[in-house]
């Protein structure tokens, strides 16, 4: 059979994958699976209702994003018959995507996959105008089951192409070539410290979507209403609950838009003001120096930046995390007045955003899981909230645009993290 592994992803009508209905995401990287896929999903849904099926399995990056309390997903779509309306749920701030979680039971056993649900569903997907997008390791046995009951599938990477019947619609190139940071050794641990930071740290971060109770029953009760009727349409004026409204957006490294400083600046408990103490032109140096700051200087950071908009990358050397401009003056003065910085030297700037790594962190956990993130490269640190949430973040930054500078950095360690605005005080 001939694939058209190199051709663009586009459809017969022009338009991305034209008049299909069902296609699976399948490749060996599951992260890049899971980006790619939800790309797709997304693009998709300005134009028609998206449904996103996980079975990338559990822990995967869309399992950490979109997992909730609710057990329902494919597999007991697969062995009890639930309706797709009862397992599929409304993405917060993206209008017509829903995404489909593996279940109960492991999504990716045998009889699931080759069960009769994926024509059931790319069927009834076809009818209401809508799209399935099934992600799903390229390896997986029995993969091509599933597949053989869609229109096609997109390839990512350099994953061979699973046994089906289904055509290749195209084949993307891995989201992001992996360049592992060149990182100073760190210090040497003993074997006790290991197990507690192999035990206490996560393995896969935790997205930060603001959903409630009452958002997601309203999402569920929707989404079931439209699928009983067997028309799932997207709505011309769609209604949303004030906790939809107020989620998150969902950002990957390099992905959508975060808000522009002057909206992340308003946020309630909002610190948009920091100190630069100092610039320097690589990585590595920037690493060491905020290293050496960890013990003398609050929430030392950096941000990468291009000055006078060229190519050149420079590293600013950031500490402090305030609510106005007066405390980080404060800072500013006092790092003068000990000798820590010269008359001139230092200035006060605005870096609202930061990498969010991890939220909800009690205190007997905070020195484990600070470690933890700092033994992989990555100079975390802490802030807590008015309400005592501790959330701990990596880098701060103008805006977007220098966030995403430092997307390597986390790609070099095969993390997601989400671009949020800065909140809380110093711990």
């Amino acid at each position: 059979m001939k694939h058209d592994s190199d051709r663009a992803v586009s459809g017969p009508t022009g338009g991305p994958f034209g008049d299909r209905a069902a296609v699976a995401v399948v490749g060996e990287s599951l992260a890049d699976v899971a980006r790619e896929a939800l790309k797709i999903a997304r693009v998709e849904s300005q134009s028609r209702p998206v449904l996103l099926v996980d079975l990338l399995g559990q822990g995967s990056a869309l399992d950490e994003m979109f997992g909730d309390d609710d057990p329902h997903g494919v597999s007991d779509a697969a062995r009890y018959g639930v309706s797709l309306g009862r397992v599929a749920r409304p993405v917060p701030n993206a209008d017509g995507l829903f995404t489909v979680p593996g279940g109960a039971e492991s999504p990716q056993a045998d009889d699931v996959l080759s069960d009769h649900l994926w024509g059931s569903w790319s069927e009834q997907c076809r009818r209401a105008g809508a799209l399935l997008v099934v992600a799903a390791p390229a390896d997986l046995h029995d993969v091509g089951k599933a597949i053989d009951q869609l229109d096609g599938l997109v390839m990512i990477g350099d994953a061979a192409v699973p046994t089906t019947h289904a055509p290749v619609i195209g084949r993307v190139p891995a989201s992001r070539h992996r360049t592992v940071v060149d990182l100073p050794p760190p210090r040497s641990i003993t074997p006790a410290e290991k197990e507690v930071v192999r035990v206490a740290t996560p393995s896969t971060l935790k997205r930060a979507l603001a959903w409630t109770a009452s958002a997601l029953a309203l999402g569920a009760l929707v989404a079931a209403a439209w699928w009983a009727n067997g028309l799932l349409r997207r709505s011309t004026t769609p209604t949303q609950s004030p906790a939809v409204q107020s989620a998150q957006p969902i950002v990957m490294p390099g992905d959508p838009s975060a808000p522009a400083v002057g909206a992340a600046s308003a946020a309630l408990g909002a610190v948009p003001w920091t100190v630069e103490i100092a610039s320097v032109n690589t990585l590595n140096g920037a690493m060491a120096r905020v290293r050496r700051a960890m013990d003398s200087l609050p929430v030392p950071t950096f941000a990468a930046t291009q000055p006078g908009g060229g190519t050149a990358v420079w590293y600013r050397l950031l500490a402090g995390a305030f609510a106005t401009s007066d405390q980080a003056d404060s800072l500013l003065a006092a790092l003068r007045e000990r000798g820590a910085l010269g008359p001139a030297a230092g200035r006060v700037v605005q870096a609202p955003l930061a990498w969010l790594l991890e939220e909800g962190v009690t205190d007997d956990q905070l020195a484990v899981r600070l470690f933890g993130w700092r033994q992989q490269g990555l100079p975390a640190y802490a802030l807590l909230d008015q309400a005592g949430t501790t959330r701990i973040y990596f880098g701060a930054f103008e805006n977007e645009a220098e966030a995403r500078l430092l997307t390597p950095v986390l790609d070099s360690l095969n993390l997601y993290a989400t671009l949020v605005t800065r909140i809380g005080s110093v711990r």
